[in-house]
Protein backbone atom coordinates (compact mmCIF):
# COMPACT_ATOMS: atom_id res chain seq x y z
CA UNK A 1 0.00 0.00 0.00
CA UNK A 2 1.32 3.49 -0.62
CA UNK A 3 0.22 7.19 -0.13
CA UNK A 4 -0.14 8.98 -3.68
CA UNK A 5 3.98 9.62 -4.56
CA UNK A 6 4.87 8.12 -0.91
CA UNK A 7 7.05 5.16 -0.37
CA UNK A 8 5.40 1.95 -0.28
CA UNK A 9 4.67 0.89 3.21
CA UNK A 10 4.91 -2.18 4.71
CA UNK A 11 2.89 -2.09 7.98
CA UNK A 12 -0.60 -1.94 9.67
CA UNK A 13 -1.80 0.10 12.30
CA UNK A 14 -4.59 -1.46 14.07
CA UNK A 15 -6.20 0.60 16.51
CA UNK A 16 -8.21 -1.19 18.68
CA UNK A 17 -11.42 0.52 20.93
CA UNK A 18 -12.55 0.20 23.67
CA UNK A 19 -9.11 0.69 24.80
CA UNK A 20 -8.76 -2.09 27.43
CA UNK A 21 -9.45 -4.60 24.49
CA UNK A 22 -6.20 -4.27 23.24
CA UNK A 23 -4.83 -7.11 25.18
CA UNK A 24 -7.47 -9.35 24.49
CA UNK A 25 -7.43 -8.77 20.91
CA UNK A 26 -3.23 -9.47 21.07
CA UNK A 27 -3.70 -12.89 23.09
CA UNK A 28 -6.40 -13.98 20.46
CA UNK A 29 -4.24 -13.40 17.70
CA UNK A 30 -1.12 -15.37 19.65
CA UNK A 31 -3.71 -18.33 20.56
CA UNK A 32 -5.04 -18.42 17.47
CA UNK A 33 -2.31 -17.27 14.87
CA UNK A 34 0.47 -17.81 17.31
CA UNK A 35 2.75 -19.80 14.19
CA UNK A 36 1.68 -16.73 11.71
CA UNK A 37 3.54 -13.82 13.53
CA UNK A 38 6.99 -13.27 15.44
CA UNK A 39 6.58 -10.69 18.26
CA UNK A 40 9.40 -8.80 18.77
CA UNK A 41 10.16 -5.90 21.23
CA UNK A 42 6.85 -4.29 22.03
CA UNK A 43 4.34 -6.94 23.06
CA UNK A 44 2.17 -5.48 20.54
CA UNK A 45 3.86 -5.41 17.02
CA UNK A 46 3.73 -8.29 15.32
CA UNK A 47 5.97 -9.44 11.79
CA UNK A 48 4.46 -11.65 9.78
CA UNK A 49 6.40 -15.39 9.69
CA UNK A 50 7.69 -14.49 6.14
CA UNK A 51 9.19 -11.19 7.78
CA UNK A 52 7.29 -9.18 4.76
CA UNK A 53 4.12 -7.38 7.28
CA UNK A 54 4.74 -5.83 10.24
CA UNK A 55 1.27 -5.49 12.37
CA UNK A 56 1.01 -2.36 15.27
CA UNK A 57 -2.04 -3.29 17.72
CA UNK A 58 -2.54 -0.21 19.81
CA UNK A 59 -4.97 1.28 21.59
CA UNK A 60 -6.99 4.05 20.98
CA UNK A 61 -5.99 5.42 24.44
CA UNK A 62 -2.68 5.40 23.56
CA UNK A 63 -2.95 7.32 19.93
CA UNK A 64 -1.43 11.22 20.30
CA UNK A 65 -3.50 11.74 17.75
CA UNK A 66 -6.63 9.89 16.79
CA UNK A 67 -7.50 10.18 13.40
CA UNK A 68 -11.11 11.45 12.88
CA UNK A 69 -12.25 9.49 9.95
CA UNK A 70 -11.16 5.83 11.84
CA UNK A 71 -13.91 3.67 10.55
CA UNK A 72 -15.60 0.83 13.02
CA UNK A 73 -13.75 -2.71 11.62
CA UNK A 74 -17.23 -4.15 10.65
CA UNK A 75 -17.95 -1.33 8.28
CA UNK A 76 -14.50 -2.10 6.34
CA UNK A 77 -14.28 -3.61 3.59
CA UNK A 78 -10.58 -5.14 3.23
CA UNK A 79 -10.07 -4.12 -0.43
CA UNK A 80 -11.55 -0.55 0.31
CA UNK A 81 -9.20 -0.46 3.83
CA UNK A 82 -9.15 3.57 4.39
CA UNK A 83 -6.03 4.99 4.88
CA UNK A 84 -4.71 8.18 6.63
CA UNK A 85 -4.28 11.65 4.29
CA UNK A 86 -0.96 12.85 3.84
CA UNK A 87 -1.83 15.29 6.52
CA UNK A 88 -2.55 12.87 8.80
CA UNK A 89 0.02 10.92 8.01
CA UNK A 90 2.55 13.53 8.44
CA UNK A 91 1.21 14.27 12.24
CA UNK A 92 1.81 10.57 12.94
CA UNK A 93 4.80 10.27 11.62
CA UNK A 94 5.98 13.51 13.92
CA UNK A 95 4.58 11.96 16.83
CA UNK A 96 6.38 8.31 16.23
CA UNK A 97 9.48 10.53 15.11
CA UNK A 98 12.08 9.89 18.96
CA UNK A 99 9.75 6.94 20.51
CA UNK A 100 11.32 4.33 18.45
CA UNK A 101 13.48 1.48 19.49
CA UNK A 102 16.12 1.91 16.87
CA UNK A 103 17.65 5.22 15.01
CA UNK A 104 17.22 3.71 11.59
CA UNK A 105 13.00 4.12 12.39
CA UNK A 106 13.81 7.67 13.66
CA UNK A 107 15.65 9.32 11.15
CA UNK A 108 12.85 7.66 8.70
CA UNK A 109 10.11 8.65 10.47
CA UNK A 110 11.97 12.16 10.35
CA UNK A 111 12.52 12.04 6.46
CA UNK A 112 8.94 10.69 6.15
CA UNK A 113 7.20 13.97 7.91
CA UNK A 114 9.58 16.35 5.91
CA UNK A 115 9.02 14.49 2.70
CA UNK A 116 5.36 14.73 3.36
CA UNK A 117 5.37 18.37 4.52
CA UNK A 118 7.25 19.19 0.96
CA UNK A 119 4.90 16.66 -0.78
CA UNK A 120 1.64 18.67 0.91
CA UNK A 121 3.11 22.04 -0.11
CA UNK A 122 4.00 21.40 -3.75
CA UNK A 123 0.30 20.07 -4.05
CA UNK A 124 -1.04 23.56 -2.80
CA UNK A 125 -1.87 21.35 0.19
CA UNK A 126 -1.43 22.50 4.23
CA UNK A 127 -2.28 21.25 7.67
CA UNK A 128 -4.45 22.77 9.37
CA UNK A 129 -4.30 24.55 12.79
CA UNK A 130 -4.25 21.92 14.75
CA UNK A 131 -2.40 19.93 13.06
CA UNK A 132 0.60 22.75 12.37
CA UNK A 133 0.83 22.48 16.19
CA UNK A 134 1.35 19.21 16.74
CA UNK A 135 4.04 18.49 14.25
CA UNK A 136 5.77 22.06 15.66
CA UNK A 137 5.30 19.99 19.12
CA UNK A 138 7.88 17.48 17.89
CA UNK A 139 10.10 19.58 15.94
CA UNK A 140 12.81 18.79 18.29
CA UNK A 141 12.58 15.51 17.78
CA UNK A 142 12.49 16.12 13.69
CA UNK A 143 15.41 18.09 14.42
CA UNK A 144 16.99 15.53 16.07
CA UNK A 145 17.17 12.63 13.86
CA UNK A 146 16.86 14.60 10.24
CA UNK A 147 19.60 17.27 11.04
CA UNK A 148 19.95 17.96 6.93
CA UNK A 149 16.37 19.22 6.93
CA UNK A 150 15.61 23.05 6.87
CA UNK A 151 13.56 22.69 9.68
CA UNK A 152 12.93 26.44 9.46
CA UNK A 153 11.70 26.35 6.26
CA UNK A 154 9.91 22.33 6.61
CA UNK A 155 7.54 23.52 9.69
CA UNK A 156 4.69 24.97 8.82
Amino acid sequence: MSHDNFRETKDLDVAISPGHLARTVREALLANHGDSFITFTDPMVFVTADGQTQVDIVSVDNLEYPLAGMPLISGVLPQQLQIATAAELAVLKAYSCGSRYSLDKNVKDARDVASMLQWLAAHGQALNADQRRRVRFQGRWLRKYATDVNWDAALP
